[in-house]
């Protein structure tokens, strides 16, 4: 729709400024009686940390039995956050994991791994406050066998969740259509 922000009465007093504490305003916008769309306007567009998910975690010894259970409760979930003392220190992708489990013997070999041995060791790991152009570019610049694993955000090195990089392309888009607009 193009509208970035939105005031009147029935939210408050119309002003000049936003209004402090204000980060986002959920709301559900009816298109026609068939169908709804969930609409989420933020005061501060265009941060990595304004589109994350909550990810499941888990620890760097736990038995890749337990990360294929995970996957298998959690169909939505195509990444899982292995954190060590609080902090991120890989990223278990579900496409991954099928391949491995794939390959003859798969399931015999991965079951006695550790997600650890799983997990990308260098993952992609951005500050919330991170703009999502330069998120772009950072996930675009990695390997071929990276390029589409999910991004860890973190505040102060804790995690706050993952962005899908279909979903950070999605809204690098919304965000140029938006400023091209106005």
């Amino acid at each position: 729709l193009g509208v970035a922000l939105g005031q009147g009465f029935l939210l408050a007093h119309p002003t000049l400024e936003m209004a402090a504490g204000i980060k986002s305003i959920p709301y559900q916008l009816k298109l026609s009686p068939w169908t709804t769309l969930d609409v989420e306007l933020h005061g501060a567009r265009g941060r990595i940390g304004d589109i994350a998910v909550p990810a499941p975690i888990v620890a760097p010894n736990c038995p890749v039995r337990e990360l294929m259970a995970i996957f298998d409760t959690r169909r939505a979930s195509e990444a899982v956050v292995v954190v060590d003392k609080g902090n991120p220190v890989g990223l278990a992708m579900r496409a991954r994991l099928n391949q491995q489990l794939a390959r003859p013997f798969g399931e015999d070999r991965m079951e006695s791994r550790e997600a650890a041995q799983l997990a990308t060791e260098r993952p992609l790991i951005v500050e919330c406050e991170t703009q999502l152009d330069s998120v772009s570019r950072l996930a675009m610049g990695r390997t071929d066998a990276e390029r589409y694993d999910d991004i860890i955000v973190v505040r102060d090195g804790k995690l706050v969740g993952t962005v899908s990089v279909s979903r950070l392309l999605e809204a690098v888009t919304d965000a140029r259509l938006s400023s091209a607009n106005h």
